[in-house]
């Protein structure tokens, strides 16, 4: 409970009761944390469908931030194929939003067209921290050209978008 708290406060990811944490926020915060704990061990990569904002984080986007980019399949694959722990943002269609921990996403191409519709088997497995347990939603391609990823939060009363997915890794040692 002190890490959230010290995390929501203006020194990390400053969360406001009424808007939350805001993606950049989050990203900037996670690292602050942790390089103020372990320096320069950690390797960062994201991928957010927003513009990374300067005047609310107050430094400039870090090198490893894909702005004005989907999350993409592969990113999520690989990382999580390497064991990272990743953060999503899911975008609710009807405003706001909610970060949980993605552990796994599984899915069927019935039709094997290299994309995923909404009445294919697919679904993502989370760690939703409102709850603290493990919890699963669908998935589909929304289409778009931008390549967003629809996501049935909720068990489908919360529609979202998976708007942005952030990972932190140590290095093997044999790395370091």
């Amino acid at each position: 409970i002190d890490v959230a708290l010290t995390l929501a406060g203006s020194d990390y990811m400053d969360q406001d009761l009424v808007d939350g944490t805001f993606h950049d926020m989050l990203i900037f915060g996670k690292e602050t944390y942790i390089e103020e704990r372990v320096p320069n061990k950690t390797i960062y990569s994201a991928q957010d469908y927003f513009e990374w904002s300067e005047a609310r984080t107050g430094v400039p986007k870090p090198d490893y931030v894909d702005d004005l980019m989907s999350p993409t399949w592969e990113f999520l694959y690989d990382n999580l194929l390497s064991g990272e722990d990743i953060e999503i943002l899911l975008s609710f269609f009807a405003g706001g939003g909610h970060y949980v921990t993605l552990s796994s996403f599984h899915f069927e191409d019935a039709n094997e067209d290299g994309n995923i519709q909404e009445d294919e088997n697919a679904w993502i497995d989370f760690i939703d921290p409102w709850t603290g347990a493990p919890s699963v939603a669908n998935i589909w391609d929304v289409g778009l050209a931008d390549g967003l990823i629809g996501v049935g939060y909720n068990n489908g009363a919360s529609p979202a978008w998976l708007t942005m997915a952030v990972t932190e890794s140590v290095p093997e040692p044999t790395t370091l």
